[in-house]
């Protein structure tokens, strides 16, 4: 379909496994994932080569649950290295921080090789600056409208 942009939410790799095999058979010119709330690490290497467009967001809501930064920069990273369009949306409720109390909760990965210390500041407070700067990247919109002229 020459004027479909199809995409799929993917908070964690389970659910990658599950829903991007099925996204990528979808006829359109333009797919994307929202990887919103992300919730762990998540490869998506496998299916980069077949995806236009990543966009990636924490949580937000009484309960949200921190997003480590390490997730959002490897996922930032992937993209890149595949010449994906990334988009980093928001922290979520909570936003990391250099300098803080013990009473911020850290976040470690399984083998305790790095970690950051989070605080809860809000959505809007915590923002969607990512590795100082923002990420507007937007999937190729020629691939739409030539996909459009030729048909």
């Amino acid at each position: 379909m020459s004027n479909i942009w199809a995409m799929t939410s993917v908070e964690n790799q389970d659910q990658a496994e599950k829903r991007i095999p099925t996204l990528i058979h979808v006829p359109a010119v333009i797919r994307g994932l929202s990887v919103e709330p992300l919730l762990g690490p998540v490869d998506l290497t496998p299916w980069l080569n077949h995806v236009q467009w990543v966009i990636v967001g924490g949580e937000s809501g009484r309960d949200a649950r921190p997003m480590h930064p390490y997730w959002v920069c490897d996922i930032r990273d992937q993209c890149l290295a595949a010449g994906v369009a990334f988009f980093f949306k928001q922290w979520g409720e909570w936003a990391p921080i250099t300098l803080g109390t013990e009473s911020h909760p850290e976040l470690w990965n399984d083998a305790k090789s790095w970690r950051s210390r989070m605080q809860r500041l809000g959505k809007k407070a915590a923002g969607r600056i990512f590795d100082g700067r923002t990420w507007n990247a937007l999937p190729p919109i020629d691939l739409a409208e030539n996909a459009m002229n030729n048909h």
